[in-house]
């Protein structure tokens, strides 16, 4: 073989590597979750930006290099009615522009609680079509426990011009107090994702007019998808699917999940839609809150002793 096509044969080696690079750093980041490992060679990486998706003050002790701080009031409408409701578009693009948050960047997004929060993050996005959204599989329990380092220094980016999609579809995953209402009477199939003690009316949460749940609700309390004794990691979809045997085989049957303000539903949202491809998926977002708010709406219970926390 002569030198031009030792030459040739080289060039053929050289792009081949670098296109496997690039097929590498994109893999990472197709699904709905990435892992630690896998961040931790893409800190550097323009296109990503990290979400620390906690309160000011865990941040302030330490958080994975380069993110930046939110936490549920910057996703919150500060006008509704009810507590915790998601904010309207423009309320997100005025707050995520403040941020420096980018339109065409990949959020990576991640909490201390087992993803519970940051898939609240990820779903209140997906109402306005803004799908670029990832959960750091574990969070930073999963990070540190790789042995990643964690940084206390404080973030600050210039102000960016982020827009949501226009003409986005919106509530493809939301529905309200009225057609849940409706629902009730059909075969869909409503899943509680709060703790048992609260589904039964033993307990009721601060900012719950009355204890108990919807009529016909199932109980899944949303913790029963991750390691939260271990790194936080969700369970492989095989050990997932196993505690799901009420919803049957078919992938496309109505669900509607809710608990006390729609975070940890919104994490049960995550688990069928992304981890196992139910198709059919609704988050209740006022959740117990509104639904119990609303003195003509009806009600079940096993206990009348009621707790407050």
């Amino acid at each position: 073989m002569n030198w031009k096509k030792n030459k040739y044969y080289f060039l053929l080696i050289l792009l081949a590597a670098c296109r496997s690079d690039q097929q590498a750093e994109q893999s990472a980041l197709i699904g709905p979750t990435i892992e630690v490992n896998a961040l931790a060679d893409l800190l550097d990486d323009p296109s990503i930006q990290l979400i620390d998706f906690r309160k000011a003050a865990k941040f302030e002790q330490g958080h994975i290099p380069g993110a930046i701080n939110l936490w549920r009031r910057d996703i919150e409408d500060p006008n509704h009615t009810h507590a915790g409701m998601m904010a309207t578009a423009q309320q997100l693009e005025t707050r995520f522009a403040k941020l420096g948050i980018k339109n065409n960047a990949t959020l990576v997004v991640y909490d201390d609680n087992g993803s519970c929060d940051a898939s609240r993050f990820w779903w209140v996005l997906q109402q306005y079509g803004h799908d670029n959204v990832i959960i750091l599989n574990g969070g930073i329990a999963a990070w540190s426990g790789a042995g990643n380092q964690l940084s206390s220094k404080p973030n600050s980016l210039a102000n960016s011009d982020f827009k949501l999609p226009v003409n986005s579809p919106q509530n493809i995953m939301s529905i309200d107090q009225a057609s849940l209402f409706e629902l009730l009477d059909t075969d869909a199939i409503i899943i509680d994702a709060r703790t048992q003690e609260e589904y039964s009316g033993a307990r009721m949460k601060n900012g719950a007019s009355r204890a108990g749940r919807i009529p016909g609700s199932k109980h899944l309390d949303w913790k029963f998808s991750v390691l939260l004794d271990e790194d936080h990691r969700f369970k492989n979809p095989e050990a997932l699917q196993q505690e799901l045997d009420f919803l049957g085989a078919d992938k496309h049957i109505p669900i509607v999940v809710y608990c006390h303000s729609g975070v940890r539903s919104a994490h049960l949202t995550f688990v069928l839609t992304q981890l196992l491809g139910y198709t059919n998926v609704k988050n209740y977002d006022g959740s117990w809150i509104q639904w119990s708010a609303l003195a003509e709406l009806p009600i079940s219970q096993d206990s009348l002793i009621t707790l407050q926390n």
